[in-house]
């Protein structure tokens, strides 16, 4: 019985361990999402799922500031957005407390097989309240049209600029009918208007897929991306850096020297408050199309602005905790630590699942997160390059107009509910048997066994061998046993 009852609460603790498994959020792989960090929360917004091409609108993210293993990130979701987008761009702004611009990007209709338009060119998600809002601007150049593989950098006074990336001007079916753009469109985040300033000197070609970090507040570096020049698509050489002045709207390039970095775009890059900007992966193909994809070495290269010319260095970083090469990833940098997760794997063309760490102040891949013992080392972060997004945290604005708050928790999260629906249900069969076993054991248990002197009913007495009454109990069963 003891047995029994052993193993009846190994695979009752066994079930309950599962359930606990199985309700851990799991996000699918995906790209061409958005991504920025809100203090130590780092969200993801939306993108395209690889194994099915199906598209998301589900918001996930994972709080920084506790420690946990590459093997298993502890991965949230939030409310979803609106629309299923993918190829936006995203900014945290702070009017009104904190609150997260969704930017441009294309959506799918509800069959989820036609690619269109956003239903609003801006939606504001608030983390507090959990609410998704459809921001009303004004002054866009064509409200017809929407931008992709661009790039969302906010300022003090709560200027937002997005330069270039592709003008989606039709579309057909799943067919994007366009191409890049080299203007400066600035959205401001306290008056929600859009203008498009006239920039002094030096405009870049047109282009798409490249990162976008702030310096001092005033200066945006543009690295790399994927350009349109008479008629050929072709990647940005990576010693061209690109600034330009927030103050005079202008622009002007640094070339940059020192190890060779390969012309690429869909990369990352985080930007360290000693003025180092570290990228990583990417993709060199000269083509707009995600199905080819070379990858762009090194993986991991540092370019310093401390010096005049900016100057790249690419070390030799080996560890079983590497990153594989990836592009349309997102990164992160909060306290020394650079977080990257999902993308393509270049090699493979396969989606990434994981997350992995680098150590910014060791130079070092590691397997988990160590926030306590960080020391505050970061500034802006940059990430998600085709859909690219920054992560300010000294940036203003925000705004909100009509109120849409939207339920979905997205797809990843149905799958969860149904399998702890059935592993509680199996539970629940599972302890209503072992109670009914146990009390069916237990009555059996305290039955009395039938001994001289008693009966099991206890009201007839089992003859005492010996007297009479015995051996007159036993010639009649005998009596009995012969009648048959």
């Amino acid at each position: 019985m003891k047995c029994i009852q052993r193993i009846f609460y190994t695979c009752f603790m066994s079930c309950l361990l599962s359930i606990f498994v199985i309700c851990q959020f799991t996000p699918l792989p995906r790209y061409y999402q958005t991504s920025v960090l809100d203090g130590s929360k780092f969200y993801v917004l939306g993108g395209i799922y690889r194994n099915n091409f199906a598209y998301t609108n589900e918001v996930i993210y994972i709080d920084l500031s506790k420690k946990f293993e590459i093997s298993s990130p502890p991965w949230n979701v939030a409310v979803g957005t609106p629309d299923k987008e993918f190829l936006a761009t995203s900014c945290l702004t702070s009017v009104n407390g904190s609150n997260i611009f969704l930017i441009g990007g294309l959506a799918t209709d509800l069959t989820g097989l036609n690619v269109i338009y956003p239903s609003s060119l801006v939606y504001t998600f608030n983390p507090n309240t959990l609410q998704w809002t459809t921001t009303t601007t004004t002054g866009f150049y064509n409200t017809s049209k929407t931008m992709t593989r661009m790039q969302a950098v906010i300022v003090d006074n709560g200027n937002i600029f997005i330069f270039g990336g592709f003008q989606v001007d039709s579309i057909v079916a799943s067919n994007r009918n366009g191409n890049y753009a080299n203007f400066m469109n600035v959205l401001n985040a306290n008056t929600l208007t859009w203008s498009q300033p006239n920039t002094i000197s030096n405009a870049l070609t047109p282009r798409g897929g490249y990162t976008a970090n702030l310096l001092n507040n005033s200066f945006i570096i543009y690295i790399g991306g994927l350009q349109f020049v008479n008629g050929v698509y072709s990647n940005v050489d990576m010693n061209e850096i690109q600034i330009f002045n927030t103050n005079s709207l202008s622009w002007s390039t640094m070339h940059a020297y020192g190890d060779v970095v390969t012309a690429r775009n869909s990369h990352t890059t985080v930007l360290t408050n000693d003025g180092h900007i570290i990228l990583f992966g990417g993709n060199s193909a000269n083509d707009i199309n995600d199905n080819s994809i070379i990858s762009a070495l090194p993986d991991l290269a540092i370019l310093d602005t401390n010096v005049s010319p900016y100057k790249w260095s690419a070390p030799n970083i080996t560890s079983a905790y590497a990153s594989p090469s990836l592009c349309y990833h997102s990164a992160t940098l909060y306290n020394g630590i650079m977080f990257i997760a999902f993308g393509l794997q270049t090699f493979s063309r396969s989606p990434n699942y994981y997350i992995y760490i680098f150590d910014v102040q060791k130079y070092a891949w590691v397997s988990s997160s160590q926030p306590n013992a960080l020391s505050s080392t970061t500034l802006s972060t940059i990430s998600s390059t085709t859909s690219p997004t920054t992560s300010s945290t000294t940036s203003p604005a925000t705004s909100s107009t009509t109120s849409s708050t939207n339920s979905s928790m997205g797809q990843g999260t149905s799958g969860i509910i149904i399998s702890a629906i059935v592993v509680g249900g199996f539970i629940f069969i599972f302890i209503i048997g072992g109670i009914f076993y146990l009390m069916k054991s237990r009555n059996s248990r305290d039955k009395p066994i039938p001994t001289p002197g008693t009966f099991p009913d206890n009201i007839h007495v089992i003859p005492t061998p010996g007297t009479n009454a015995y051996r007159f109990h036993n010639d009649y069963a005998q009596n009995l046993r012969d009648s048959k």
